[in-house]
């Protein structure tokens, strides 16, 4: 599996965190499957 993503917002002020969390979604054994993954924190 791959996938691009691009995430643009104006700079504040005062800076604020920026929390990222991808989420994936998958059916196993006839089961819905849900997985939550930070990927980054940053301050904008």
């Amino acid at each position: 599996m791959e996938f691009d993503s691009e995430y643009t917002r104006e700079k504040t002020m005062p800076e604020t965190d920026v929390n990222i969390t991808i989420q994936y979604d998958w059916m196993e054994n006839g089961q819905s499957k849900t997985s939550l993954t930070p990927v980054h924190s940053a301050q904008y």
